[in-house]
């Protein structure tokens, strides 16, 4: 894992000292909550959602969440769309924990980015610690939540990963195949990587992504 930088580590723990919650979910800035926090395989997923009311750029509002793992001196943040349309959207942020000890205390925190995909002028609020964090429950299978408003069934024309984000990163081994119907938002939302990607119900508690071009 990459070396953190001392400013960032000084940062973080300013804000972690301040801020330092029990083991709950927790609000992401004022308009949003870390929902969920699973690791499936390699993969810490954690999942918030948040109100999309500020337009950062392109009709987007930028949601970000930082993981930071003091005993193996581990820092990353990553950045994610939704809509800016006053409404709830829920965004699956998937971090990288290869070689980390699954008991390890993780501290986590999300907030609304400043839309420039930096850190800088960029606030969390209320981070959290997690320990023995559990594993993902499956995407699909009954019981599960209900059909997202504004989704529409349509047909799956290439078989495709599922990702957390528009350009993130693959969600374990979880795939959806050509010929396939569910239901997916109408609206696709343009990724960092320059594509569309279109926001797909999977019959589980996280919504995720698929590359826009496999909707017909």
């Amino acid at each position: 894992m990459r070396a953190l930088k001392i400013a960032s580590i000084l940062l973080l723990l300013a804000v972690l000292a301040l801020a330092a919650a029990p083991k709950t979910a927790t609000e992401a800035a004022s308009t949003g909550a870390i929902t969920d926090v699973c690791r499936n395989g390699d993969s810490l997923i954690v999942t918030v959602n948040a109100l999309g009311d500020e337009d950062d750029s392109g009709g987007y509002d930028e949601i970000g969440a930082v993981l930071y793992l003091q005993s193996y001196n581990y820092y990353v943040i990553q950045f994610g769309p939704i809509p800016a349309d006053n409404q709830f959207h829920t965004l699956a942020f998937l971090f990288d924990v290869s070689g980390v000890d699954p008991s390890a205390e993780a501290h986590i925190c999300a907030g609304n980015g400043d839309g420039s995909g930096h850190t800088t002028d960029t606030e969390f609020d209320g981070c959290s610690f997690y320990a023995d964090i559990p594993a993902c429950a499956p995407f699909a299978g009954p019981p599960g939540p209900s059909i997202p408003a504004g989704f529409e069934l349509h047909t799956i024309t290439c078989s495709t990963a599922v990702y957390g984000l528009p350009g993130g990163q693959p969600v374990g081994a979880n795939a959806v195949l050509a010929g396939q119907t569910w239901y997916v938002n109408p609206v696709p939302v343009a990724g960092p990587d320059g594509e569309d990607w279109t926001e797909i119900f999977l019959s589980g508690p996280v919504n995720a992504y698929i590359p826009a071009a496999c909707v017909n």
